[in-house]
């Protein structure tokens, strides 16, 4: 398991590193290879950089190391693009650099932007949905594939999320204990930890306080961002657009909370560049949709990996007419998926009872679903 998140962080990261060296963000005066060691996975992901050319490697001697838990990679990149950032300050927050200083570097002015391709379509986003007076949830009951494919590319060419009610799933009747009999000793990364789907599910776990995120909260669990292991995707892969959908990634979550029926906030508002597809195999997973051109107060801050985030850390305690007339909310039910178009904000909750569902993002070098919507 620790090979499968080693693999999507050094997938990650070579997205953000391709795009600083096409762009030339960063003036790389000699071939190098630069590693990224995770202290708390034992692995590694190797990089060879030269003028004009990035390759992943496997080299004995790196000319440069940053070490860090895998849990805190996300906040490595949030931190870079904050601010101007020289390598003795990471030393200080807790990332251990190893090698030339001047590689640390290159690499951090490399990696410190948003990929273009990313910003750009965000922008094209905002630009198209300016104007626009629907913002609602679309809903659909599932007739044919054939006909909720269609809805789907509908929703997208407008810009709204759908909601799609009994889609024939092939675990559609699949109770959480059925589940578990069959996957529960699989093991997920939740909260920085591995551990099994059924330790996660009955709560009797707590996350270590390094792997709590500055983007999160603390009051749910949440298995966040992982591609899916081979054994789920096998059986639990996205319905449609699988020719554009990246690697379907697992999201379960459960509040902490001591209410059960209370809904326990498991992300702050984002939003990601790319269509999104969603589908819930068990537990009631909510969540509050912002259309893209609403503005103040969900003012931008730093793109991490994939992800755009706002500086309005909970909206529940917004006090802003605008924000609550432009915003919906949607509980998906088992058995239900969710299209949600590139830019939507989002937040999303879940109770105590165990919710785990999954999600695919259009393929990087696409972003789209809908070969009309692609960005110039």
């Amino acid at each position: 398991m620790s090979d499968l998140v080693t693999r999507e962080h050094a997938r990650l990261i070579g997205v953000h590193l391709l795009d600083g060296v096409t762009t030339k963000r960063a003036q790389i005066g000699r071939p190098f290879v630069y590693r990224f060691a995770f202290t708390d996975l034992g692995t590694h992901a190797d990089f060879a950089i030269d003028g004009s050319n990035l390759e992943t490697t496997e080299v004995d001697r790196p000319d440069a190391v940053v070490r860090l838990p895998a849990t805190m990679l996300a906040r490595l990149f949030i931190i870079l693009r904050g601010a101007p950032v020289d390598p003795e300050d990471l030393a200080g927050a807790g990332f251990e650099l190893e090698g030339d200083r001047d590689l640390h570097r290159t690499v951090f002015e490399l990696v410190k932007c948003a990929p273009s391709h990313f910003q750009r379509a965000l922008d094209a986003i905002d630009a198209t949905r300016k104007n626009a007076t629907e913002n609602g949830v679309l809903l659909v009951q599932h007739e044919s594939d054939e006909a909720t494919e269609r809805a789907a590319l509908a929703a997208l060419a407008a810009s709204r999320p759908l909601l799609v009610r009994g889609y024939p799933f092939p675990w559609a009747h699949t109770t959480r204990e059925d589940f578990l009999a069959t996957y529960g000793d699989l093991d997920i990364w939740a909260g920085g930890i591995f551990l099994p789907l059924k330790v996660f599910c009955e709560g009797t776990h707590e996350a270590p306080p390094e792997a709590l995120s500055p983007v999160n909260p603390t009051d749910a669990v949440y298995a966040t961002n992982l591609v899916a292991p081979d054994a789920l995707v096998s059986t639990f892969g996205p319905p449609f657009f699988r020719d554009c959908c990246g690697p379907p990634r697992i999201f379960g979550g459960r509040s902490v909370l001591p209410d059960p029926e209370a809904w326990s906030r498991v992300t702050r508002p984002h939003r990601h560049p790319h269509d999104v597809i969603a589908w819930q195999v068990f537990g009631r997973k909510k969540w509050l949709l912002v259309p893209p051109a609403h503005g103040a107060p969900l003012e931008l801050r730093a793109l991490g990996f994939d992800t755009q985030f706002c500086g309005v850390l909970d909206p529940d305690v917004v006090d802003d007419p605008a924000l609550q007339a432009a915003a919906s909310s949607v509980v998906m039910e088992p058995g239900e998926l969710l299209v949600l178009p590139g830019g939507w904000f989002h937040v999303t909750y879940v109770r105590r009872e165990p919710a785990l569902g999954f999600s695919s993002f259009a393929k990087d070098e696409l972003l789209r679903f809908a070969p009309s919507r692609q960005p110039s």
